[in-house]
């Protein structure tokens, strides 16, 4: 997962997403398959968290993303 979120960006993470799953589901270990099938799940809902369609930033600096899966991500950022 550490090279999933190092490794994207908003021009790639189909590509680098799809590569964890293949790794996934050739491996021997029943258990790293069975994670391989989560993501298979869960595929469009984590391609769509890198996408911010609007951003609000409040008085107080805090940043909401609002993302494609309708989630809502806060940072603060510190101005």
């Amino acid at each position: 997962m550490d090279s999933f979120y190092r490794d994207s960006t908003l021009d790639n993470p189909i590509y680098v997403l799809d590569n964890i799953i293949n790794s996934a589901n050739i491996s021997n270990v029943d258990q790293i398959n069975a994670f391989g099938n989560t993501f298979i799940c869960w595929r469009k809902e984590i391609i769509n968290s890198f996408y911010i369609i609007e951003e609000i930033i409040d008085q107080d600096g805090v940043v909401t993303y609002r993302k494609m899966n309708n989630g809502i991500a806060k940072i603060r950022i510190i101005l």
